[in-house]
């Protein structure tokens, strides 16, 4: 492949460095006998709750991703009880929205409120226990939100590695530059985030998962040897062996697969939420039997989401993204998303 910018070459290769530091290394099982240990279906439930909480404040996905990169190595490290669990991935939440709202000042100031956090999640801890949990969570791995520097995820890889591939496709073949031009870094970490919440690719470098998902689009927009090629030197360039490279596409082509189906998650994946509603409000509820339990579903594309969209019709798409029931959307890794249920759930005047 052709060399590109030098500044996008040294930034990917920076990155590559600090890889390891910030790379988990999980070994929750998979079931637990007496359960005092967190499994990996408890774990993939935070992670869909924190997701929840990303779309429900508006957030950038790199919030979601430092937020589920501190988890996992905190996790890592230290032996957690499922009745922390919660007030863990809340405290990782917290502190992947300090890092960044450093750099991006429109993050509302609820989104950083423990106590907003605590009550739109629902978790079973208070404010007070967030903080706490934060402080030891950034003494544990060494956060340090006033660095210049992030941890670093598959995210920020994945567009380090589009933005490389976008500067050497004017010294590329017509086919083969149409398909890189068309790849659609944020898209991809659209997508991404359903495959890093889920605990079987935490295992994986954040390189790897980037590049599968990057290589498979490839794949999708113009197969053939030459993509081959594009995607051969950028692995050898992130030092990943073939075999490795391997297995870690065919987790991530299954992950998309079960995200573009109909399929719903399982019930250990799912987060309950309660209502809570006020005495007054309560009365003026009446029993109707015109709801509809079987929701209509959003094909979702692209093009949804894309740049060309305007500030309206992305509010809007990622409001039917989540909805209100985050059992029926958030928890859900489809491809066909249900709106929101409050909206139709209304009975008809």
């Amino acid at each position: 492949m052709a060399s590109g910018g030098t500044e996008t070459w040294g930034r990917l290769e920076e990155a590559l460095i600090l890889e390891s530091k910030y790379q988990p290394s999980l070994q929750l099982p998979i079931t637990t006998e007496n359960g005092s240990d967190v499994t990996m279906g408890m774990r993939d439930g935070s992670a869909q709750v924190l997701r929840c909480l990303k779309v429900w404040y508006e957030l950038p996905p790199d919030a979601l991703f430092i937020a589920l990169n501190i988890m996992d190595r905190f996790l890592s490290r230290m032996r957690a009880r499922p009745k922390h669990l919660s007030c863990i991935a809340i405290s990782s939440f917290h502190l992947g929205v300090e890092y960044v709202a450093r750099d991006q000042p429109q993050v509302t100031a609820a989104a950083r409120s423990p106590a907003d956090l605590v009550n739109i999640s629902q978790a079973k801890c208070s404010a007070g226990d967030v903080v706490r949990m934060s402080r030891i969570i950034a003494d544990k791995l060494g956060c340090d939100r006033t660095a210049a520097t992030r941890p670093v995820t598959a995210a920020a890889l994945l567009r380090l590695l589009a933005a490389l591939l976008r500067e050497t496709a004017g010294r590329l073949p017509a086919p083969l530059a149409q398909a890189v031009a068309a790849v659609d870094a944020e898209a991809l970490v659209r997508r991404l985030e359903s495959v890093v919440c889920t605990g079987a690719a935490s295992a994986a470098r954040s390189s790897e998962l980037a590049l599968a998902l990057i290589a498979g689009r490839l794949h999708e927009l113009c197969a053939g040897e030459p993509t081959a090629v594009l995607v051969r030197d950028l692995q050898h360039f992130c030092r990943i062996p073939d075999a490795s490279f391997a297995k870690t596409r065919e987790l991530v082509s299954q992950l998309v697969a079960n995200y573009n189906s109909a399929g719903c998650t399982p019930q250990r994946a799912r987060q309950r939420l309660m209502w809570r509603l006020s005495n007054r409000t309560l009365k003026q509820l009446r029993p109707t039997t015109r709801l509809r339990s079987v929701l209509p579903t959003i094909e979702e594309s692209w093009d949804s989401a894309g740049p060309g969209s305007g500030a309206r019709n992305s509010r809007r798409h990622r409001w039917t993204a989540c909805g209100t029931d985050c059992n029926q959307a958030c928890a859900r890794p489809a491809g066909r998303l249900a709106p929101a249920a409050v909206v139709t759930a209304l009975p008809d005047e």
